[in-house]
């Protein structure tokens, strides 16, 4: 048998504990998005941290098709942030709620490109922002990728395992 080498064995742990580990710096990863910029926008990410950092603590069992669940709440709302940031840098909704105001402050919005509508076709960086304002799309952009690449990656668990409802953790045993 071929699946019975040295070799494929090897393979296969090193995936297996990649895919465990991946669960593991998911949930790190979504409290440094939550932490760069602290903003109501933001809070969601470190409000699940601490969730399943807490619920990981306690030593219950998390079942892998509650983590999909959180995992993918947090995949659809990564990309509804995404687009919000995106949105903000148009000169209209930047023009009605200014970079400077209490409120896109915060929410957590700040006018990273900086256009001028004489010569549309040109933009630049604003350097008058903290280096926090411009890592926060950076860093929820690779949450993002990582997120859903995690996701596809694990979605029937670390072994392929397909959770038949028997209260088993995604963490610790399957």
């Amino acid at each position: 048998m071929p699946n019975d080498s040295p070799v494929n064995k090897k393979q296969s742990a090193i995936l297996m504990a990649l895919k465990r580990f991946s669960n593991f710096a998911i949930i790190v990863l979504a409290a440094l998005v939550g932490c760069v910029q602290p903003s109501i926008l933001n809070c969601i990410y470190f409000l699940s941290f601490l969730f399943v950092a807490s619920w990981w603590a306690m030593y219950k069992p998390l079942r892998h098709q509650i983590y999909n669940k959180i995992k993918k709440s947090l995949l659809f709302y990564a990309a509804i942030h995404i687009l919000t940031i995106y949105v903000y840098q148009i000169p209209v909704v930047q023009g009605a709620l200014p970079g400077d105001s209490v409120i896109a402050r915060v929410v957590g919005l700040s006018p990273i490109l900086l256009t001028n509508c004489q010569r549309w076709w040109t933009f630049w960086l604003n350097n008058s922002l903290q280096w926090p304002a411009i890592l926060n799309p950076m860093i929820l952009l690779v949450f993002y990728h990582v997120l859903m690449l995690q996701l596809l990656w694990t979605y029937n668990g670390s072994r392929d395992y397909v959770d038949d409802n028997d209260g088993n953790s995604s963490v610790h045993e399957e």
